[in-house]
Order: C-alpha cells, then structure tokens, then sequence
C-alpha cells in the first residue's frame, strides 16, 4: 500500500509542477508580450512627438497642440512633449496654461535651460516678476552665457527695483 500512495504522492508533485512550470511560462510569454506591444506604442507615440516638434517649427501652434495632446502620457511620457504644448500655449497667449505644462516639463527634466528659459518668460508674461526673475536665474546657474536670460533678468530686477520704488513713495 505505500507503494501506491508514494506514486500518488509522486504523481501530484508532478502535476502541481507541471502547473507551476506551465503558469510561469504563460507570465513570461503574457510580460514578452505586454513589453513588445509597449515598445510599439512609444515608437509611435516618438514619430507623434516629431511630428507635432515640426508643426511647432512651422508656426503651426494649434494643431502642434493637437498633434502633442493627444499622446497618452501612460504610452510615453517625455519633457519635450510639455514643453512644445507649453510653449504652443505661449504662442497663442494662453499663458496660464502655457505654465502649466512648462511645470510638468520641468517635472521630468529640472535641469533644462529652455524649459526654465520659457517659464521664465511665461511668469513674466504673467506679471509675477519674483517667480520670472528666479527662473531666468536657474537658467544662467547652468548656462552662464545666455545673453538673452541675463537681459531678461536685467529687465525684470529693474522693473521690480521700480515697483519697490513706486510702492514706497505711496
């Protein structure tokens, strides 16, 4: 009788084996799989990011707009994307919105002089000329020779100089 129980006993452990072997295959096959059609997407969601780049380049700022809107930031995410619909914003003067997306574009890239270089602006375009004028000072930390972010700066630290006096003489 323990013969036969030793072969049942065996005989489960081969069959819960088989089981397991056949599951884990099956996750690997399933995660191949999920990972390949990922890929795929990014790729085409990259040929969109280019696409809505030159439409940006082209002065197309609305339809950039559409073109980079409508990638799905759980197929790709990437500053680039923000960064041209932040600055199509810009363009069409939609600046509150404009800082919105620059934000996110900083999120995924804090050490990027155009995007600091546009939010700088945008703040400006805003009237918060503390927030511009710290901007513009980001940029020059990691690109000292920007002549544009330092006349900028130079522009909104007189303009405040001139608030803080205005505001004094009242």
């Amino acid at each position: 009788m323990r013969v036969q129980g030793s072969r049942s006993s065996s005989l489960l452990i081969a069959v819960v084996t088989v089981a397991l072997v056949g599951t884990i295959l099956a996750a690997v096959y399933l995660n191949q799989k999920h990972r390949a059609e990922k890929e795929t997407q990014s790729k085409e969601a990259m040929q969109v990011v280019n696409q809505g780049i030159a439409q940006f380049r082209q002065s197309q700022y609305k339809q950039s707009l559409e073109t980079l809107g409508g990638i799905s930031e759980d197929v790709y995410q990437d500053w680039h994307v923000n960064y041209y619909m932040g600055s199509s914003l810009m363009m069409l003067n939609e600046h509150e919105l404009a800082a919105v997306e620059l934000e996110k574009a900083l999120l995924l890239n804090a050490e990027e002089p155009v995007i600091l270089y546009a939010l700088g602006v945008v703040y400006y375009k805003l009237g918060n000329l503390s927030l511009s004028r710290a901007y513009f000072g980001k940029v020059l930390e990691y690109d000292p020779g920007n002549e544009d972010a330092r006349g900028l700066l130079d522009i909104v630290a007189n303009l405040e100089r001139r608030q803080q006096e205005n505001g004094s003489k009242q």
